[in-house]
């Protein structure tokens, strides 16, 4: 069985590692390095052994010149796009918004609107990012990406510890909502979304699905109704609430220089700049080689 392949959760590959994905596109495979158990895997990247490319990113500019390398081994692309209401100091290298949504929509009429999500998470809290804030910019983003989109995925932020201690240090006070509150809010954005054909989905919120879809962002399913042949199905979860299918993440903790303060992905900056200057981009995995 053909494997769906991550490309990442665990730094953003699109924006600032294109140049080392598509060479280990070429080259055949990439080693995986576990996160937790340190054991390092040999993963192949050739045509026959890959059902699709899952791509999650804010920032697709550096790839989208470089599609026709990637399509040589496969068409098989799905995209999880990033757009935030969100702006300095939480996304301080995050494209301009207007240049975001025209890469979205080109990746859409590239390929299909089924195979692009726009994520319109996390969802942060403060004084001044209001609900009612979220709600316009939201509304905003719909007129813009309405028919170019079909799916929306949203969750609140997780206040990990090292995010809160990031969020501590810039002086930043975020509100933890109550069920209520976020209830609420989803609804609202929920209704917004269907005004423009857009589903909005729930990310690892299970209990506020039941007014929206359930999110899975690496679904199995989906992808063998996109692409034929069916990948495997079996659930292999992320997190706490998470519905996605098994994948293998070619990406690396540690490795992304965007430094969103609500990243849970990265521990400290000292720890990303010397992952980062161990990486080159010739290497045969992200941030060391075999």
């Amino acid at each position: 069985m053909r494997r769906i392949i991550s490309a990442s959760r665990r730094t953003d590959i699109p924006a600032y590692h294109t140049d080392w994905f598509v060479r280990r596109l070429k080259e055949g495979f990439v080693y995986v390095r576990h996160p937790f158990k340190h054991t390092v895997e040999r993963v192949s990247l050739r045509a026959g052994d890959v059902h699709s490319l899952v791509f999650w990113s804010k920032n697709y500019s550096p790839l989208i010149s470089r599609l026709h390398e990637v399509e040589a081994v496969t068409r098989n692309l799905f995209f999880h796009f990033t757009i935030t209401a969100l702006t300095e100091p939480f996304e301080p290298s995050s494209p301009p918004k207007d240049e975001a949504i025209r890469d979205l929509l080109y990746l859409s009429r590239r390929y299909s609107v089924e195979q692009v999500i726009w994520r319109f998470d996390p969802i942060v809290l403060t004084a001044e990012l209001t609900p009612e804030y979220y709600l316009e910019k939201f509304t905003l983003f719909c007129e813009r990406l309405g028919g170019g989109v079909k799916d929306c995925y949203i969750s609140f932020v997780n206040l990990y510890g090292k995010v809160s201690s990031r969020l501590e240090r810039m002086g930043i006070k975020v509100l933890e909502p109550t069920f209520k509150e976020k209830l609420l809010l989803t609804e609202r954005l929920a209704t917004v979304g269907s005004r423009y054909g857009i589903r909005v989905s729930v990310c690892c919120e299970p209990h506020l699905s039941k007014v929206t879809g359930r999110a899975v962002c690496i679904d199995g399913e989906r992808l063998g109704r996109l692409f034929g042949e069916r990948p495997s199905v079996r659930r292999m979860p992320t997190r706490k609430g998470c519905n996605c299918t098994e994948s293998v993440d070619i990406g690396a903790y540690n490795s992304c220089p965007a430094r969103c303060l609500y990243c849970y992905a990265n521990s400290t900056e000292r720890v990303v700049e010397k992952m980062l200057a161990t990486h080159n981009p010739y290497f045969n995995a992200l941030g060391f080689n075999l």
